[in-house]
């Protein structure tokens, strides 16, 4: 069985406020490689923190909200795809 490739994009690295111990948040879409059309219900994970998965919308959107400040590897995984990382995303 052939397996699609599955990528995503990270739109958006953000802190919420410029407050010490403030948290920030990761957004992004999860894509086909091959024809970019949005991937709904892919499962995306933040390596290392203790967060709850985000599941992509209709549309592949996600958030993953309250991470903590530091360097992050996002992972993104869907039945019948491989699973994508992007690793090094900052989160200040």
């Amino acid at each position: 069985m052939s397996r699609t490739k599955l990528y995503f994009c990270l739109l958006l690295l953000s802190a919420g406020c410029a407050w010490a111990g403030t948290t920030g948040s990761i957004k992004g879409t999860v894509r086909d490689a091959a024809t970019k059309a949005p991937i709904p219900g892919a499962i995306v994970t933040i390596a290392g923190a203790p967060l709850p998965a985000a599941v992509t919308d209709s549309e592949g959107r996600f958030v993953v909200a309250g991470v903590p400040p530091g360097t992050y590897t996002v992972e993104a995984s869907m039945v019948g795809y491989t699973t994508a990382k992007s690793e090094n995303e900052l989160v200040i």
